[in-house]
């Protein structure tokens, strides 16, 4: 593996250009390259979803006829609205 990905930031196939500074790691057995600083001390929320059978990338346009694209797309749009109504309703508690 190399020390960073070459020319793409992030994932292959993502249509933006970038020079990422991470690590490589281990996730869910499959190798994955970390963006960041693993030793912050800064407390970040994340999830990460792997959909089996569909390209990745927010670039990318499956066809939702296809029962699998389709259902990933519906559940990362949907898991987007409610991370974003979860830090609404962060704001509101501080």
């Amino acid at each position: 593996m190399a020390s960073n990905p070459p020319g793409k930031c992030c994932a292959e196939d993502n249509f933006h250009e970038g020079t990422p500074v991470g690590t490589h790691k281990e996730l869910f057995g499959l190798p994955t390259y970390v963006v960041g600083d693993s030793t912050s001390r800064i407390i970040v929320r994340y999830q990460v979803d792997l959909f089996s059978g569909v390209a990745h990338g927010f670039a990318v346009r499956g066809d939702i006829k296809d029962p699998v694209v389709r259902y990933a797309k519906e559940k990362a749009l949907s898991d987007q609205l409610c991370f974003f109504d979860s830090v609404q309703a962060l704001k509101s508690y501080l």
